[in-house]
């Protein structure tokens, strides 16, 4: 199947192709209370680029859903200004827009439900393959594959804060709280929400360990292959999407 873009709500099946990547999609909303509070989407941009976004909303299931119908206009506004023109600046822009928009609301209850917060991944590849993303929250995992193989920022460094915890104004006093990865020589992306890898509040050396053990069990698999061996854990009661793309063309696939 051939599709021009990719959302949660316009889902391809399991396999489809978007311009020159192949695509794998698992979308599983807690108890089956769709949509749920994951979203994603991709997009192709300009100069042959395509923007990308995983998120998890604070709660899942129907009050993860409530989060998007209170604030999914604002976000969608902010997120098509950035795959329109995908770029650093733009991409802090998105970030910033949505991390405040979201501070507020929980002050002021105006805008999304109170205590309301956002693990967010976003960035964009470039028509050349290389990979530029932040990551904000550890519900959300970004592992890019090169022809070397899984290359994955250490994890004190991969992660920011999580939208609408503080305003961006403060974000220079913490170290990581916005940090861009650039990654060359793409072959392969997947991005998760964290039902598949356990408890990442309450343990989160034990999360990031899951995350690398599938990376390498995945890394020199099919496409199909890989979407076989990702599994929700049983106790992780969250919702659950993970996508995978893979560029057409590259020969073997990295070891």
């Amino acid at each position: 199947m051939n599709v021009n873009r990719v959302a949660w709500d316009e889902l391809p099946g399991a396999i489809a192709t978007l311009g020159e990547w192949r695509l794998g999609i698992l979308f599983e909303p807690f108890g089956g209370e769709a949509p749920g509070g994951d979203r994603f989407a991709l997009s192709p941009a300009p100069f042959g680029a395509l923007a990308f976004y995983l998120a998890d909303a604070t709660g899942h299931g129907r009050r993860g859903a409530q989060f998007w119908q209170e604030f999914g206009g604002l976000f969608d506004e902010s997120w098509q200004r950035f795959a329109f023109a995908p770029g650093e600046l733009t991409l802090i822009q998105f970030a910033r827009e949505v991390n405040d928009a979201l501070h507020e609301g929980n002050i002021d209850g105006s805008r999304a439900p109170a205590s309301s917060q956002l693990c967010l991944a976003a960035g964009w590849i470039s028509g050349e393959g290389a990979l530029v993303f932040a990551s904000f929250g550890l519900g959300i995992h970004v592992c890019p594959v090169t022809s070397v193989g899984l290359c994955r920022p250490p994890p004190n460094e991969a992660f920011g804060v999580r939208l609408g915890w503080i305003s961006s104004s403060e974000w220079s006093r913490y170290e990581r709280a916005l940090v861009i990865h650039r990654i060359s020589g793409l072959q392969r992306l997947w991005l998760a929400s964290d039902a598949f890898f356990g408890d990442d509040h309450w343990d989160p050396e034990g999360a990031l360990r899951r995350v690398d053990e599938l990376g390498r069990k995945i890394t020199g698999l099919t496409v199909e292959e890989a979407l076989s061996h990702v599994t929700r854990l049983p106790h992780a009661g969250d919702d659950a999407t993970f996508v995978i793309l893979e560029s057409p063309g590259e020969g073997e696939r990295p070891a």
